[in-house]
């Protein structure tokens, strides 16, 4: 197994039961949302840093050039987007009253917007039907481009080429 592939797993995997586990906690709607958030870019830049060393160091002779680095840490994050979203959607689908916890706490912010209750009941029966595949999709896309910028600052930082 590659050492992108391990990375992105490993990384990916952790996130996802940090996800999880935060969920059942019951942290997933309060303040700590934003630490969540920085645990889980944390192991994304952990994966691509380390991936992006170990490659260099390990298979190709302690020397990287940028488009290759960059390579390692677009397919890292791909991956452990991947992986994270589909426990995203996973979690949802297999736990839908976590669905009206969100949507609850939704509805109260329309509220407080001045919509109408009749906006808001089409919102929530859209979003429930869709909830688990949106939030899935959303969290690979989001994921995704923060992994690329990561994977181009990494790769900037890490390159070593041969003289």
């Amino acid at each position: 197994m590659s050492i992108k592939i391990k990375f992105g797993s490993i990384a990916g995997l952790l996130a996802g039961f940090w996800f999880i586990s935060q969920n059942f906690l019951g942290l997933y709607l309060t303040n700590f949302t934003k630490f969540n958030l920085l645990i889980i870019f944390l192991l994304l830049f952990v994966a691509i840093y380390f991936s992006i060393v170990k490659t260099r160091d390990n298979e190709k002779g302690g020397f990287i050039e940028y488009r290759p680095a960059a390579g390692i840490g677009v397919t890292v994050s791909l991956l452990f987007s991947f992986i994270l979203a589909l426990f995203t959607y996973l979690f949802y689908k297999l736990n839908p009253e976590n669905i009206e916890i969100v949507l609850d706490s939704q509805e109260k912010f329309f509220l407080s917007e001045g919509k109408s209750l009749q906006e808001i009941a089409v919102n929530r029966d859209y979003l429930r039907q869709n909830f688990a595949f949106s939030e899935g999709f959303t969290s690979f896309l989001s994921i995704s481009i923060i992994g690329f910028i990561f994977s181009l600052i990494a790769a900037i930082l890490l390159r070593r080429e041969s003289k």
